[in-house]
């Protein structure tokens, strides 16, 4: 029946099947929202380009283009609590490693605003180059590298000072940059010269230059450090270790952002012209998933849990938010046993918190248990163990699904 065959309906159609089986199952929940499903759109967001999360998770930051806004987002109600004007086509946000200061791109101005997240008010403005888009804050805060795409360099800010300090000049069109964790290098993508420069965060140098071809655009660097993700059309792999290529992957029209989860498992891709979110499995660097979305994707950002993934619809001008709670999917009953009268479910080790799970019995046997919260962090499928109060209960068993989101 075509009822039990819609994905994002799998425990209703279990709870609708046990109900007029066994007809005790009204207490079950009824639906858990599916994953990798966009959950809610927010509307009236001007233009939005870009966006990024503060390290709590409690807000998020989106640059409207036409507006000269900087729009501020509520992530517990998906609502717009805050509109702050900035300069001409703020393009680029982020937020520093305490949560305290938002640092926006003007790509008009040739500015880089900064604005207090505790009043969401503008409090500097400091002058760059010519048409910045791009910027990272490294790790420890102190630092802003902005990208300069007309002026072909990239200005360092300290955060101290709110002044730039240095600028170093790279390839044709810098656009976007990531600062690997440790804080050590810079990668920034030259979109008309097809590369990536590195920079050396010690000596403000540049290291290397990494032919990557097309018109790489976003960078995202993996939590370990071990990899950068480049959009150009397609999207390129780099290890940091050799500076080179290893990877490519075809996941549509790349060409905007990029995003990698808290547990470095999935990248998430914008693709601006064909309405969706590529998800990558970096373990094996293979397309996974395909998420529809919103109209002309540009930004993505992931929560720090790594719950959900906002993205940018910049055509639409609405934001997407995707749910990416866990890998867990389901859960298998491979044996039912038997004298089971409330079975409690436990879902051990995976990496991960918050899964839950309840168990439904018929006649003292398990014949199902239903994923109630798929939670969120696991990096591989918990061990499920069931208890009963019964002291005659025995040999039921059950395993996990875990796989791609």
């Amino acid at each position: 029946m075509s009822y039990c065959k819609a994905k994002t309906l799998k425990i209703s159609c279990i709870v609708f099947i046990g109900f007029f089986l066994f007809g005790i199952f009204a207490f079950f929940p009824q639906s858990v929202q599916a994953l990798n499903n966009v959950v809610a759109t927010i509307p009236t967001i001007p233009s939005p380009e870009n966006i990024a999360i503060t390290p709590n998770g409690a807000y998020a930051y989106v640059t409207n283009w036409y507006s000269n806004w900087t729009t501020v987002i509520s992530t517990a109600s998906n609502a717009v609590t805050a509109r702050i004007t900035v300069g001409g086509n703020p393009w680029a946000v982020a937020i520093t490693p305490d949560g305290a200061y938002a640092y926006v791109t003007n790509a008009n101005n040739g500015t880089v605003s900064v604005i207090s997240t505790v009043s969401n008010t503008v409090i500097a403005t400091i002058i760059v180059g010519s048409k910045p888009y791009g910027l990272a804050i490294t790790p420890n805060g102190a630092y802003v590298y902005v990208t300069n795409a007309d002026s072909g360099t990239v200005s360092r800010i300290s955060t101290a000072t709110n002044s730039v300090i240095a600028t170093i000049t790279l390839g044709t069109r810098p656009t976007s940059v990531a600062i690997t964790p440790d804080g050590s290098f810079a990668y920034v993508t030259n979109v008309n010269s097809g590369t990536v420069s590195v920079i050396s965060t010690a000596s403000n140098a540049v290291t290397s230059t990494i032919i990557v071809g097309g018109k790489p655009w976003a960078v995202s660097i993996t939590p370990n450090g071990a990899y950068a993700y480049v959009t150009n059309g397609i999207v390129s792999v780099i290890s940091t270790a050799s500076n080179t290529v290893t990877a490519t992957i075809n996941v549509g029209t790349a060409y905007f952002g990029v995003a990698i989860t808290p547990n470095g498992q999935y990248a998430y891709v914008t693709n601006f012209g064909s309405a969706s979110v590529s998800v990558i499995n970096t373990v094996t660097n293979t397309l996974t998933l395909v998420v529809a979305v919103g109209s002309d994707p540009s930004g993505v950002a992931i929560t720090p849990n790594g719950a959900y993934a906002y993205v940018t619809n910049y055509l639409d001008n609405t934001v997407s938010v995707i749910n990416i709670n866990s890998n867990l999917t389901s859960i298998t009953v491979t044996s039912g046993g038997s004298y089971y009268t409330t079975p409690h479910i436990l879902l051990v080790g995976g990496g991960g918190s918050g899964a839950t799970a309840v168990a439904r019995v018929s006649q003292g046997v398990i014949i199902g248990i239903v994923l109630t919260n798929p939670g969120n962090g696991y990096t591989s499928a918990p061990t499920v163990v069931i208890r009963d109060p019964s002291p005659r209960a025995k040999g039921a068993s059950a395993t996990i699904n875990y796989g791609t989101p």
